[in-house]
């Protein structure tokens, strides 16, 4: 039976190391960026450098598209735990109060911000995703209008933030509000406006308030 020697083995993983390590949003896509995305991680600690690894997914556009490249939140968690840090949230409000949302483009930042920001939220890290829920909604504030597509999405993912949060004065009114912004400029049965509809109904559920979200689930 053929085996592969260690140092092939080294060889390999270290290879797409450099290559991951050397990602930018302006590489060129293709099946290989596509896989230093998603795999780039697991090798970068095979080869134990954790700091290295760390350095990686504390860049917001990386962690964006490593985020999305898996279909649960389970496998970038388990590479931050192996990182196992404790501050990383730390880290991303401290970029979130450093980067002037107003004069940041949305592609690739802003974009990439928002993807995370739904990803600490899935992942449980509630307070990130306020952090960068909030920078998302005021860098939407600045480059678009209020009744935008794009502000009000950013919107809405800040309520959704913040009841996830427990900061449920604060967020629901939010989200009661871009529902109603959603129905009057897209329309009742707009993708988008069922998205905040539902989004709001697991909201009031969360907190047991079953008869105001049936109504929402119910919708015609």
């Amino acid at each position: 039976m053929t085996r592969i020697r260690p140092k092939t083995i080294y060889d390999i993983h270290s290879t797409f190391r450099v290559i991951t390590m050397s990602w930018t949003p302006k590489s060129t896509s293709s099946s290989l960026t596509k896989y230093v995305v998603r795999q780039g991680i697991s090798h970068i600690l095979a080869q134990n450098r954790k700091n290295e690894a760390e350095a990686r997914m504390l860049d917001l556009h990386f962690m964006a598209g490593f985020a999305d490249a898996w279909p649960t939140v389970m496998r970038p968690l388990a590479a931050w735990r192996v990182v196992d840090k404790n501050g990383i949230g730390s880290a991303w409000t401290q970029w979130t109060n450093q980067v002037d949302p107003s004069s940041t483009p949305w592609i690739p930042t802003g974009l990439a911000v928002a993807r995370v920001a739904k990803w600490c939220r899935d992942a449980g890290w509630v307070a990130a995703a306020v952090d960068l829920a909030l920078w998302w909604s005021k860098q939407t504030a600045a480059l678009y209008a209020a009744q935008s597509p794009q502000h009000l999405d950013a919107q809405a993912g800040l309520g959704g933030a913040l009841t996830t949060a427990g900061r449920v004065d604060e967020g629901f009114p939010l989200l009661e509000s871009v529902l109603t912004a959603k129905r009057q400029t897209l329309g009742e049965h707009h993708r988008s406006t069922l998205h905040t509809a539902a989004e709001l109904a697991v909201a009031y559920l969360r907190e047991s308030r079953p008869s105001d979200a049936l109504p929402l689930l119910q919708a015609d």
